[in-house]
């Protein structure tokens, strides 16, 4: 017997026999327990994957069961695997649901503090309010084409773009791009503290590409304000001067468009002009 190129041991030589035994049994035992290691580290990878493809395989089921349109299927499927691929969680809250609340609290400042600080509505508020927010927030994986909003929703939730882009889109079949925000922005906020028509969404908003933004829904808001009166104060006069800038819009646009207005009733062609017909019958007269 002998390990890797080390000479035999002595037969005649008790010592030498019992120190390559006790050797080898050690280099076993340090193998097994690496090989152990290995083994358990690629089984909770493995077992990760399994059970988030489980849940995919009931949700694939489920809407089997249910006929769900093909093209619908197709669109779960895509988001099933992209948020696989990114996150390894459907929800990304529950990767750290296992820490003590202040820990939880502690990471979710550090990655969105300075994104919602730069949201104008909450800029001189409480630094705890805007702390207490951002353990609220979720984030929603948006794919290619979907809309986050259509003009004429009632707005619920403001949104941060936390990565991809958004178009704002209007005209026939909102195929006109009248703008695109990029990672960082934000839109929606003032819906948060909005009544009657000023919760309205006031334009359609369709995601560019695969695009994840973190929401903030209004009854979350409600419910910290409630320990913040001061800055409830403060967001409220910030609504309130929203709409009136919001209301000095409408009637600016209210009037553009009934100068247009006039304009194609004066000048635009109809089928029986009635300048045109006194022009005839003038010219009728004189020439009889």
């Amino acid at each position: 017997m002998s390990i890797g190129k080390n000479s035999k041991p002595r037969i005649n030589s008790a010592a030498e026999m019992i120190f390559m035994t006790i050797s080898w049994l050690l280099g076993v035992f340090v193998f097994a327990i690496l090989i152990g290691n290995v083994k358990d580290i690629i089984a909770q990878s493995t077992r990760t994957k399994d059970e988030y493809m489980a849940k995919f395989e009931s949700i694939k089921q489920y809407m089997i069961g249910m006929h769900v349109p093909q093209e619908t299927m197709d669109r779960v499927k895509t988001w099933c695997k992209y948020t696989w691929d990114n996150q390894k969680t459907f929800d990304e809250r529950t990767i750290l649901q296992h820490l003590p609340e202040k820990l939880m609290t502690d990471v979710a400042v550090d990655i969105h503090f300075d994104t919602i600080t730069n949201v104008k509505l909450f800029q001189g508020c409480n630094p705890g309010l805007v702390k207490d927010l951002v353990v609220r927030l979720k984030s929603i994986l948006y794919l290619p084409g979907d809309y986050v909003c259509k003009k004429g929703d009632v707005g619920k939730e403001m949104f941060i773009i936390s990565s991809g882009a958004v178009q704002v889109v209007g005209g026939e079949n909102d195929e006109k791009v009248f703008v695109t925000l990029n990672k960082g922005s934000c839109f929606g906020e003032i819906a948060l503290l909005g009544t009657g028509n000023m919760n309205r969404r006031t334009a359609s908003i369709k995601a560019r590409g695969f695009t994840t933004l973190y929401v903030l829904f209004k009854k979350d808001l409600e419910e910290v304000l409630e320990s913040y009166p001061e800055d409830k104060q403060l967001l409220e006069l910030k609504a309130a001067r929203a709409k009136q800038e919001a209301m000095a819009k409408q009637n600016v646009n209210k009037t553009e468009t009934s100068t247009n207005q006039m304009k194609e009733e004066l000048f635009s062609p109809t089928e029986d002009p009635k300048l045109l017909s006194a022009v005839l019958e003038v010219l009728k007269k004189k020439n009889q």
